[in-house]
């Protein structure tokens, strides 16, 4: 009886191994991660993340964790910064509606200055807006329109620019920056913001909740002067504030608009 021959017997075994993969059809199964450390890694994160969670839920009192210098300096990207009051993004004008309120869209609701940041940082700019859109930074809760319980015996200061450019971004941003800091007083008197594009002339306003406390009205006005450096940009500028009824009352009587108080 003939032997086996070696060589043929090699041959007919590398014949029975399948053939190397191809890059292309590498795929990644459940046994490639058993030799690498991504698995403890990520139960690590997750460990660190619930940790810092509980650290954050302890330290945080009703009104959240205060900001401090040694807060921004700590590193931990986990910590968050609370805001006073919680605040939501509103915006409309981007459809070919003409009724107004028809598409009013919340889109964002925020607490933290980590998230406004995020919001701010995924919104077009003010620059970008088509003519007729609006963008509604308010109190969470109090929806941006007259007849909230929030707005209906309030006003509004408005400015009015013409061709501002670069300007309006800063300007709008500083009046959001100014209110989510609770830099008004009394702070339960600011209600929102609204940025509208316009063509030709672009307008902001700062609503208020009680349109008959002129002292406290003209100091807010002033306050929102020096917030968003408004003289320093357009040198000596007038601003005006109209309370929500008489507007709306001016509106159906044909009347002319006449401001309640100016600064």
């Amino acid at each position: 009886m003939n032997s086996p021959n070696p060589k043929e017997s090699k041959k007919t075994e590398n014949t029975n191994k399948p053939k190397a993969q191809t890059k292309k059809n590498n795929l990644i199964t459940e046994s490639s991660f058993e030799t690498t450390n991504f698995p403890k890694k990520k139960k690590q994160q997750k460990n660190n993340k619930i940790q810092n969670e509980g650290k954050k839920d302890k330290n945080k009192d009703k009104e959240g964790t205060k900001i401090t210098k040694k807060s921004f300096n700590s590193g931990k990207q986990s910590d968050k910064h609370y805001l006073q009051s919680k605040w939501t993004m509103w915006v409309d004008g981007f459809t070919s509606s003409k009724k107004w309120g028809e598409d009013l869209t919340r889109i964002f609701d925020f607490e933290t200055l980590e998230d406004f940041w995020a919001l701010y940082n995924n919104l077009c700019t003010v620059l970008e807006l088509k003519s007729g859109a609006n963008f509604r930074l308010f109190k969470y809760g109090i929806k941006p329109e007259w007849e909230d319980e929030h707005n209906e015996k309030g006003g509004r200061w408005s400015l009015k620019l013409e061709q501002s450019g670069e300007e309006l971004e800063s300007i709008w941003l500083n009046t959001m920056l100014s209110m989510i800091g609770e830099h008004y007083k009394p702070s339960e008197e600011i209600c929102g913001a609204v940025m509208s594009k316009r063509r030709g002339t672009d307008r902001i306003s700062l609503w208020t909740k009680t349109s008959d406390q002129q002292e406290t009205q003209e100091s807010i006005g002033k306050k929102w002067k020096q917030e968003i450096n408004l003289e320093k940009l357009f040198g000596p500028t007038t601003i005006t504030y109209v309370g929500h009824k008489q507007f709306q009352g001016r509106l159906k009587n044909n009347r002319r608009f006449q401001a309640n108080y100016q600064v």
